[in-house]
């Protein structure tokens, strides 16, 4: 091989190894650009997971304070429901004044309360009666005219 021959073969794996050298470079570059990309996607996924565990922490906060709501209103509608049925056991005297005790039970609520009543019946048939009922959550009135 001559000595141009090899100059010539030379100055090709030059060129080659300048290119390559360029390659090696660029992906040098990409790959440090990617492994950014990376960081800034495991800051975030990170960042999100805190978020998420915050969620759900609130959520399950959420849900106790909803489960005493709800068992403090089961308490409060089953007393009231009670109290409804202890004052409905009341009867009221068709002729005169009475007094009457009512106790009601609900989903284990238990109330009492106490009622009066007057009644009485005029000269030409027509009847009347009035009721007034009461315990520490409710009061009830009531008027009928029969006739």
């Amino acid at each position: 091989m001559s000595s141009r021959e090899t100059t010539s073969k030379l100055k090709a794996h030059d060129e080659r190894i300048a290119k390559n050298d360029t390659r090696i470079a660029n992906n040098k570059a990409s790959i440090k650009s990617v492994e950014e990309k990376m960081e800034v996607v495991r800051e975030a996924s990170f960042d999100n997971k805190v978020a998420i565990a915050s969620l759900e922490q609130n959520i399950k906060t959420y849900q106790q304070e909803t489960n005493v709501q709800m068992l403090y209103m089961k308490e409060e509608y089953s007393t009231g429901i009670a109290s409804a049925i202890a004052i409905g056991q009341i009867s009221t005297a068709a002729d005169g004044f009475s007094v009457g005790v009512g106790h009601g039970s609900f989903n284990g609520a238990n109330e009492m309360a106490l009622g009066l009543g007057y009644g009485n019946t005029f000269q030409n048939g027509t009847r009347f009666q009035m009721s007034a009922a009461k315990n520490n959550l409710a009061t009830g009135v009531g008027f009928t005219l029969s006739f």
